[in-house]
């Protein structure tokens, strides 16, 4: 997680409740059967191998995500062996990847298949949305739906995630986006309207939620996250 800091208005500022939006989404998949939503990240402060749940819906599914995350299923392993970015799997099948007691805990919750889409970031990271079914997946065309769904729906999506993780503020995001352009403090003040003083103070908060000791470490931890 995040260190503290004010709350986040890198998301719209219409999305007061993040949990809603995620739910009002979340029911347009209802024609795909949807049953159950999580979203994994990286963990910015671990290795490329880390990862965390950003977000589980409906919350009763909290501990089967937890599983999952923590699982060496997936992830890093299946980007380095060059494994499809969309895939689908009916979950009491025999195939196998990985230590897969997180599926054991899924079909308790009453699932069938999963479809899993990858959302690629810099540097090794992604971004896993797993969606879950009820009912057994009997061919491609199912989980192509789910991923043009998600990654159609994707550019709203990922600010309320974001939004719910991070205490970045769009300001501190600003002057990380002109940092990451190599401007100086003088020429990011000049794009942003504010004193080379203003600018200097947003990066020293931004390293600090970052847990940073620098600039380049603080963009780099944003671009693993997306924030920029």
């Amino acid at each position: 997680m995040f260190a503290p800091g004010s709350h986040s208005d890198i998301a719209d500022p219409s999305l007061a409740d993040p949990r809603r939006e995620i739910e009002d989404w979340f029911s347009k998949l209802s024609h795909l059967s949807v049953k159950a939503l999580v979203v994994l990240g990286p963990d910015p402060f671990g290795p490329a191998s880390a990862r965390q749940v950003l977000t589980v819906f409906p919350r009763r599914h909290t501990r089967a995500a937890e599983l999952l995350c923590s699982s060496d299923s997936y992830g890093e392993a299946w980007r380095e062996s060059k494994s499809p970015m969309v895939g689908w799997v009916n979950l009491k099948g025999t195939d196998t990847y990985g230590n897969e007691s997180w599926r054991r805990h899924w079909i308790e919750d009453g699932m069938s298949s999963m479809v899993r889409v990858e959302i690629p970031l810099p540097l090794g990271r992604a971004f896993e949305c797993f969606v879950f079914s009820q009912s057994e997946a009997s061919d491609r065309a199912h989980a192509a739906e789910v991923a043009y769904a998600l990654l159609s729906s994707w550019p709203t999506l990922k600010p309320i995630l974001l939004s719910e993780q991070t205490s970045i503020t769009s300001r501190e995001r600003e002057s990380l986006i002109a940092a990451a352009e190599g401007l100086t403090a003088r020429e990011a003040a000049v794009r942003m309207s504010c004193t080379e003083r203003t600018v200097n103070h947003h990066w020293s908060r931004a390293m600090i939620k970052m847990r940073a000791t620098n600039k380049i470490a603080a963009v780099q931890r944003a671009v693993w996250l997306g924030l920029i």
